[in-house]
């Protein structure tokens, strides 16, 4: 009898041991994919030297605007990103810097993936801030959690054509 108790502990550890690596396994692919997406995003961003603007005047066309998310979403489709099909929307972000507090809008509303890029202004020029998520799901249950993954282009610095003091 000894035996067997002992064998059933024993097979209790190894499901437990094998269902922990294939979380870990299963977390890190996709983790990974979020990484890659807000990797793209930023990419896509960067290449055009002008960055992604919320208004005209910064040199910017609209074509150009839906130019660039098209793009992005293609790229997003390619890697297999989940589509919004929640149709959630990205909360404001905001950023602390002593007593003062700055929130920014999402400027990337019209996608039909969840992602955000947040226009940072500094003194410099103008930041851009990529969010992707990493989905937790379950097949009969749905959508478990949702992580960030946080990134940044470079600074796009203004010309002295569209510098506008503070």
């Amino acid at each position: 009898m000894k035996e067997s108790i002992a064998n059933s502990a024993i097979f209790s550890i190894m499901i437990v041991f094998i269902a922990t690596i294939m979380l870990l396994v299963l977390s890190s692919l996709n983790y990974s994919k979020a990484f890659k997406a807000k990797n793209r995003v930023s990419d896509i961003i960067e290449k055009y030297d002008y960055g992604y603007s919320d208004t005209v005047e910064d040199g910017q066309k609209e074509s150009d605007r839906l130019l660039i998310n098209e793009e992005i979403d293609t790229t997003l489709a390619k890697l297999g990103y989940r589509t919004n099909y929640t149709n959630e929307k990205c909360p404001q972000y905001c950023i602390s810097n002593g007593d003062v507090q700055n929130c920014y809008d999402n400027l990337s509303d019209t996608s039909k993936y969840l992602y955000c890029i947040y226009g940072v202004p500094n003194a410099r020029g103008t930041m851009y801030h990529v969010v992707a998520y990493m989905f937790w799901e379950l097949p009969a249950v749905g959508s478990v959690a949702k992580m960030k993954v946080e990134g940044d282009t470079i600074v796009f610095f203004q010309t002295i054509d569209t510098y506008r003091p503070n």
